[in-house]
């Protein structure tokens, strides 16, 4: 074989291995490309998303505000989490399941409220009126109860669990009493969902009014000390 031959073969192969690294190259700029475009349309995707929450966060928010005066629509599964709903009225208001955590409802009107398995955790409910809510499977943890009405509320299996409940009214509450004492009560309250409410860490004091012959320290309540 002639030199020549010899260096027409390598020009060929260098040839096709050019052709091949330019044709590498160019594939990986496109796939590069278009995992930069995936990229950005995700972004702007979960953009999407979120002011889609964000605005349906803000749209529950206003149908509370309606509820608050005019009492027509159903807060049930609304996340109100974080939302200033002080001085409001939610008396009769269906709220079961909603998301009301770290929410501000000092001083709100919640009787006749159904607040069942709602979370109200790390909330501001100081000096809200809960007189005959109903509250059973409620999570009040880490809330802020000073001075909260609970007269007749029905309390079975609520979390109280380091709640603030210095000043709160629990006198007349014979759901949470049957929680602690079934045997004397039980029989008054027979159709009642018995399941023990949580009390332990909650903090009270002198003004803290609870049932006739409630222990509070053998329920898990701390008293504030002088």
């Amino acid at each position: 074989m002639s030199v020549e031959v010899i260096y027409g073969l390598l020009g060929v192969i260098l040839g096709i291995l050019v052709t091949s690294l330019i044709a590498y190259v160019q594939l990986r700029q496109q796939k590069e490309q278009h995992q930069q475009q995936l990229t950005q349309q995700q972004l702007q995707h979960e953009q999407q998303l979120k002011v889609a929450f964000e605005n349906s966060r803000d749209e529950q928010y206003r149908l509370a505000l309606d509820w608050s005066k005019n009492g027509r629509p159903s807060l049930r599964d609304c996340d109100l989490s974080g939302r200033d709903l002080s001085d409001k009225g939610f008396s009769n208001a269906d709220m079961r399941n909603a998301n009301l955590s770290n929410s501000n409802l000092a001083k709100a009107a919640l009787d006749n409220a159904d607040l069942r398995d709602t979370d109200l955790s790390h909330a501001i409910l100081r000096g809200a009126n809960l007189f005959n809510a109903q509250l059973q499977g409620a999570n009040l943890k880490g809330a802020d109860l000073q001075k909260v009405d609970f007269r007749d509320a029905n309390l079975a299996q609520t979390d109280f669990g380091e709640a603030d409940l210095r000043g709160a009214i629990f006198a007349g509450v014979l759901r949470f009493l049957t929680s602690f004492y079934p045997e004397e009560y039980g029989s008054r309250m027979a159709s009642a969902d018995l399941g023990k409410s949580n009390l332990q860490g909650a903090l009270y004091d002198d003004t803290t009014t609870w049932p006739n012959s409630f222990d509070p320290d053998t329920a898990g309540a701390v008293r504030e000390s002088s």
